[in-house]
């Protein structure tokens, strides 16, 4: 069943592995407070930064602008 669950979460939607999603998706819980979500984006985008030293700073700026994107647009939700 584990080898179920690891196949399952790294399969993608939108070129995103499902466990990238559920990680993202994660922090918008109820009582998340839009700093915490803020610092979370944060570690995140210097995770896949380390994980990916070939990109840029730019493109590492970009892919922050889009998360903190995605955050307003499920505040507005």
């Amino acid at each position: 069943m584990e080898r179920y669950i690891d196949d399952l979460y790294r399969q993608e939607l939108s070129g995103i592995p499902l466990a990238a999603w559920q990680r993202l998706l994660s922090l918008f819980i109820e009582d998340q407070t839009e700093d915490r979500i803020n610092r979370a984006l944060d570690r995140m985008a210097r995770e896949y930064a380390q994980n990916r030293p070939q990109l840029s700073t730019e493109a590492i700026a970009g892919i922050k602008a889009r998360l903190a994107e995605i955050v307003t647009l499920l505040g507005n939700e």
